[in-house]
């Protein structure tokens, strides 16, 4: 019944009114389904969604839909987490800016979801699924993804790995750090009866 009133209404298209859409109570349907977005890119693709008066568009939407429900319970849910906004990081990159390490690392997050998204595309019928169609048109950047993970170790620090550079400063500084610490260590120990506590601590950055 539903094929036939659209098809009889395609050549009409009304666009809905306000008065419509409050009368369906679109506002809160399209406000119930952001909550269920995985990510704040989903959440802001749900809450740009309008009604559509095209047949062909309408069509096509509901046919993602059906296919989204069907892989859904054949499978259970897609592996979607780590999916974050790095728009912004990405357009500072590519207007030749500098991002930090936690934004990098975000990056880094968001190569892996994509991953582990193209790998669920079956080898075999993928190319009769709408939805894994889509997937499959996302190209992984494993290399770059290894790289970050190698390189960044949370939002504010960095592995040694990251560059021979820093591997080489770091060991130095490691290396001056003990130097100090022997250094006190023979203070302490020939000054030990003048003092209360005849240790040596590390408090904060500073030996005390």
């Amino acid at each position: 019944m539903t094929k036939y009133i659209l098809e009889a209404t395609h050549e009409i298209r009304p666009e809905p009114d306000a008065r419509s859409r409050k009368l369906l109570e679109y506002d809160k349907i399209i406000a119930d389904l952001a909550r269920h977005a995985h990510s704040s890119l989903g959440r802001e693709r749900c809450l740009e969604l309008v009604p559509d008066s095209d047949l062909a568009t309408v069509q096509q939407r509901q046919a993602e839909t059906d296919d989204a429900v069907k892989i859904l319970l054949e499978r259970g849910s897609l592996p979607l987490s780590g999916i974050n906004d790095i728009r912004s990081s990405v357009a500072r990159t590519a207007a030749g800016g500098v991002i930090s390490a936690g934004e990098l690392l975000r990056v880094g997050t968001f190569l892996g979801a994509v991953s582990r998204l193209v790998r669920v595309v079956p080898l075999a019928g993928a190319g009769e699924r709408i939805v894994y169609k889509l997937i499959s048109r996302l190209q992984p950047h494993n290399t770059l993804e290894k790289r970050i993970d190698g390189a960044i170790a949370g939002d504010d620090e960095l592995h040694d790995t990251a560059s021979p550079a820093l591997a080489s400063i770091r060991r130095r500084i490691r290396a001056a750090q003990g130097d100090v610490k022997d250094s006190l260590n023979r203070i302490v120990r020939q000054h030990s009866r003048a003092l209360q506590d005849a240790i040596v601590t590390l408090r904060g950055d500073r030996y005390v």
